[in-house]
Order: structure tokens, then C-alpha cells, then sequence
């Protein structure tokens, strides 16, 4: 018999601002590139090809539009599919959109519950949630992401801990 959640968390996606360092990395990447084509073609007293020329801007284009706009889509995907869910003794996750990772970590392998609330997080009332659990690297634990209500759920997430201890 299977048991129902306590607790469905889903992260909450913000839009541009899910994707900024993304996007701004991009854009200055762009318009160095186009620069660079300018004073390569300033130096070069207008002798770069054409196709080279071209090829600059198609750079500007990827870097400036299509690359932030891909991620943004990415990020709208995964966080769409992305779903935590409470049970009496685990947590189970479902977690991508290409890649998609399911996961299930019992509350007594948990040896560390943390929260933490970026600039962009407190504005939206938002927060992660880390449960470490024994081992290395960065598969060792479960991120929580930018859940609502995020002192409430680490509240209760610590309760369903101690309990299991």
C-alpha cells in the first residue's frame, strides 16, 4: 500500500531573474565579442571579409539573444517538473526536464538540515533548503529549491528529523 505525502513542495520559477547571471555573463560575452569585430576591423583599416564580419554578428546574436533565451526555457521546463515530496520517513524527489533525476533519501541518512535566502530569494519570499547526508561532492544531500514559506517547511523538516533520530 502505498502512503500519501505529507508535504508537496514545487520550486517557484521567477522568470528572468531565474536565469540573470546567465543572461548577464551572455550579454557581456556579446557585445565584447562585437567590439572585438569593430576594432578588429578599425585596425585592419576595413579589411576583414565579409563572411568574417558576419560571423561577429551571428556571435552577438547567439551570445546577446539565443543563449539566455534557451536557458530560460531549460529552467521554465525543469523547475515545472521539478516536485519534493514529505513522506513519514523520507523524502522523495523528482528533479529535470532533459535529464530528469529521481531520487528518494530516507530522513535517517540526513545528518544536516540548512536554509539558505539570496537577495533575489528574500524579495520574492523564497528560500533553499539543504539536507546533507553522508559522502561527497555534490550529490551528497538534496537542494531544495526556491520554495515559498521556506522558515515554515525548514521548521517542520527539522521536527520530522528529530523525530527519526
Amino acid at each position: 500500500m502505498k502512503t500519501e505525502a505529507k508535504l508537496v513542495l514545487k520550486p517557484r520559477f521567477l522568470g528572468w531573474m531565474s536565469v540573470f547571471p546567465i543572461a548577464i555573463n551572455s550579454v557581456i560575452g556579446g557585445v565584447g565579442m562585437l567590439a572585438f569585430g569593430f576594432f578588429a576591423n578599425r585596425i585592419t583599416n576595413g579589411g576583414i571579409p565579409i563572411p568574417i564580419k558576419i560571423a561577429f554578428g551571428l556571435a552577438f546574436i547567439l551570445f546577446v539573444f539565443v543563449i539566455p533565451f534557451v536557458a530560460y526555457v531549460l529552467k521554465k521546463n525543469t523547475y515545472s517538473q521539478t516536485e519534493y515530496r514529505l513522506f513519514d520517513d523520507r523524502l522523495e524527489y523528482a528533479e529535470g526536464f532533459l535529464n530528469v533525476e529521481n531520487k528518494s533519501i530516507g530522513f535517517d541518512n540526513i545528518q544536516e538540515i540548512s536554509m539558505t535566502r539570496g537577495i533575489i530569494q528574500k524579495k520574492y519570499g523564497l528560500g533553499t533548503i539543504i539536507l546533507k547526508t553522508a559522502g561527497q561532492g555534490p550529490n551528497a544531500g538534496v537542494y531544495v529549491r526556491d520554495i515559498e514559506n521556506p522558515e515554515d517547511i525548514y521548521e517542520t523538516l527539522k521536527q520530522i528529523l528529530s523525530h527519526n533520530k
